[in-house]
């Protein structure tokens, strides 16, 4: 692996001296020992890579310990086979990688165009929504101008044929009770004249027993005068009956 693919991946990996791999015995006599990075050869996650639906690249957690990375041993193996090894397990790893976020970037492209089929398909199924709200909105509208139930078909039209007999019989009704009270009206204008003649009548009588009692009353009185006078003169006849015979 070139220099630049090994920066551009951002997993840890070691890098030994370009000069020396190998550590040189120093002059005290004792060696020196280069750490060494033992990875995991196995990718930590699973990936579905043939997959072409949204849930193709979901992740799959592995043992929590083998998603760890080991620590490195305490002494490091020396030479340029070890870089290699490294370098090749990175590289595949890095690939490994790279076709994941391939894979990710592809099945995220095919979310899109789903989501974009899905709003499309939405905004079709908004548009025959209101197309079938307008024509259930007519539909309602005829089947009320026509008396007609939209469940039976015939209910509402029997329950018209049935208010329409009771409001002729309740016509009838109110067209008898009108006759009624014409008839009660012509009869009641006929007692009132009636009536008002009597009233005359009886204020004429009333008047004429008024008169009747005046003429009553003077003939009473000319009666007790003309029984005073009748008693005078017998008074008198009966004083010159009683000097007649005095002087016999």
């Amino acid at each position: 692996m070139e220099q630049g693919d090994m920066q551009s991946s951002k997993l840890p990996m070691y890098q030994g001296s370009k000069d020396n791999l190998a550590s040189k015995p120093m002059d005290n006599g004792k060696k020196t020992f280069v750490p060494k990075l033992e990875l995991n050869k196995e990718l930590p996650v699973l990936f579905n890579f043939a997959s072409k639906s949204q849930n193709g690249a979901v992740f799959k957690a592995q043992n929590t310990a083998a998603n760890q990375r080991k620590k490195p041993s305490t002494y490091a193996a020396r030479g340029p086979a070890a870089r290699l090894k490294l370098e090749a397990e990175l590289r595949d790893k890095n690939q490994l990688l790279e076709a994941a976020n391939h894979q990710l970037i592809e099945n995220l492209s095919e979310a899109k165009e789903n989501i974009g089929e899905l709003l499309e398909k939405n905004t079709k199924l908004e548009g025959n929504s209101t197309e079938l709200q307008k024509q259930l909105e007519t539909c309602m509208l005829y089947l009320e101008t026509n008396n007609i139930d939209p469940v039976s078909g015939g209910r509402i039209l029997e329950s018209a044929q049935q208010n329409e007999e009771q409001r002729k019989e309740t016509m009838s009704l109110v067209r008898d009770l009108k006759n009624e009270l014409e008839q009660f009206s012509r009869n009641a204008a006929i007692q009132r004249a009636q009536l008002q003649e009597l009233n005359n009548k009886g204020r004429i009588l009333k008047e004429e027993r008024g008169s009747c009692l005046q003429e009553q009353g003077d003939f009473q009185a000319d009666l007790e005068n003309m029984q005073k006078e009748l008693e005078e003169a017998q008074m008198l006849l009966e004083t010159k009956n009683a000097v007649n015979v005095h002087y016999l």
